[in-house]
């Protein structure tokens, strides 16, 4: 990945967690019911399919990378997924959202 990728990815993730925290309460609530830390986490990809279904990667800030799907009645599925040599290929964002994640714990530990 270079480095404009890298930013692309990263600009995606920011504002991806931004409207998880402060316009899509109602994603925010069924990540919620699944354990899953919105508060402290970052939605790092997120799209819908053309029956109202929502798909999407979340990082916890342990790292942990959960997938979820969400069909059009609200019901969620939330996947812990292993992270091997292939997630660079099924979800790029995770390499990102790792450094995000350290700098959102660096500034945490200045403040």
């Amino acid at each position: 990945m270079n480095q404009e990728e890298f930013q692309l990815y990263r600009d995606e993730i920011v504002e991806l967690t931004h409207l998880l925290k402060e316009e899509w309460i109602d994603l925010k609530v069924l990540l919620q019911s699944c354990n899953l830390d919105v508060e402290h986490g970052l939605l790092i990809n997120y799209y819908e399919d053309e029956f109202d279904n929502q798909y999407g990667y979340f990082i916890n800030p342990d790292a942990q990378l959960f997938y979820f799907e969400i069909d059009k009645d609200e019901h969620i599925k939330a996947t812990h997924k292993e992270i091997d040599g292939s997630i660079e290929t099924s979800c790029p964002q995770y390499v990102v959202a790792l450094e995000e994640l350290n700098n959102l714990a660096n500034k945490r530990r200045t403040d």
